[in-house]
């Protein structure tokens, strides 16, 4: 019988040493942004909240979630306070409670990150369909799940995770600065998109009725929201796994993800109220709209890049786009970010088999 006996040496000060600190509370505070927030965001107001809550609902829904979240950050900060270094969770886990305990924690952070890193990668190829149609639907194809997939498609993932993964694995501080500059990007866009908008909405808040969706009750739509929260928000906590190269001290960090989690959930709101300010020609309210979005293609069928482009025209469309382009690359930088840390967790452990 094999087994594996881990074999540390050098404690952990070894991994420490190997980290210098970079990271200015901006960087960090992106980091947690671009990471909590994605392609999701952009889809979400046509396909769940709107339909699921409608706008009141959803409101409520995100800021009762972000109460929550605030939960979660202080738990983190503390964490931070005990176990200041490389792995985060992972670390604190295995401090806490032994190397089975982090196993387990480290796998459940694996596949979260992967699924947040598959998720906006591949969401590019949304982007690409709805802003240039098929012009990269070429080579061989192949169907999954009803969808189509095109080699040209493909290749756009892989260049930019591969890009953006050379660029954390050798440059790390423009790493952080690039993940700023689009986090920046992302909410300028949706900002902008937003007050135009408003600024073209007539009849105030009655006009953006109705409040709530004809589905259900109204608590149990706020409810609805509630529940996806934490997947909304997930990921905004992979700062602490860089904790040791931070250029500020870690009793900062609780600011920071609060910072965070405000701005995520603006954002969300955003978002989701875009449709609502902003419906298309031929609809007396949102709900007509969003019924309607199954008879709809392109443009028409994504309700918010729909809203930008009745908001600023042509220009709309490239607006909302480059927002949506750098939700997704921060949520890719993100994500490569975090997870590197892990061969810096334990870097002065090897394993050894034995034999039994």
């Amino acid at each position: 019988m094999t087994g594996m006996d881990p074999i540390c040496s050098g404690g952990e000060k070894t991994a420490k040493s190997k980290l210098g600190p970079y990271l200015a509370p901006i960087a960090v505070l992106a980091l947690s942004f671009g990471y909590a927030v994605g392609w999701g965001s952009f889809v979400m107001p046509g396909t769940m909240f709107l339909p699921g809550a409608g706008p009141a609902g959803t409101v409520i829904g995100i800021l009762v979630g972000s109460v929550a979240m605030t939960v979660f950050a202080f738990n983190y900060h503390r964490m931070l306070q005990r176990a200041t270094g490389p792995g985060g969770a992972y670390a604190f886990t295995t401090e806490m409670f032994g190397a089975d305990h982090g196993f387990l924690l480290a796998w459940f952070l694996l596949l979260t990150y992967v699924a947040i890193l598959w998720a906006n990668a591949t969401a590019l190829v949304l982007l690409v369909r709805y802003l240039f149609g098929d012009a990269l639907q070429f080579g061989f194809h192949y169907t999954m799940a009803g969808f189509e997939v095109y080699f040209g498609e493909v290749m756009v993932c892989v260049a930019a995770t591969a890009f953006c993964g050379a660029v954390c694995l050798f440059r790390k501080r423009l790493a952080a600065w690039l993940n700023t500059i689009l986090a920046g990007v992302f909410v300028a866009g949706v900002a902008a998109v937003f007050v135009a908008a408003l600024s073209r909405h007539e009849g105030g808040f009655a006009a953006m009725g109705p409040a709530f969706s004809p589905e259900g009750g109204h608590f149990m739509q706020v409810i609805h929201i509630l529940a996806m929260i934490p997947w909304a928000f997930v990921g905004f906590e992979a700062i602490v796994h860089s904790s040791a190269e931070f250029r500020f001290p870690v009793r900062r960090t609780f600011g920071i993800l609060l910072a965070a989690i405000v701005l995520s959930a603006s954002v969300y709101i955003l978002l989701a109220i875009l449709p609502v300010v902003s419906i298309p020609d031929g609809y007396a309210n949102w709900r007509e709209y969003i019924e309607d979005l199954p008879n709809l293609s392109g443009i028409d069928a994504m309700p918010v890049f729909a809203a930008s482009k009745r908001a600023l025209g042509a220009a709309g469309k490239s607006v909302i786009g480059g927002a949506m382009l750098a939700a997704q690359l921060t949520g890719i930088f993100g994500t490569l970010i975090a997870s590197r840390r892990g061969r810096d967790t334990f870097p002065h452990c090897r394993v050894r088999f034995r034999s039994a």
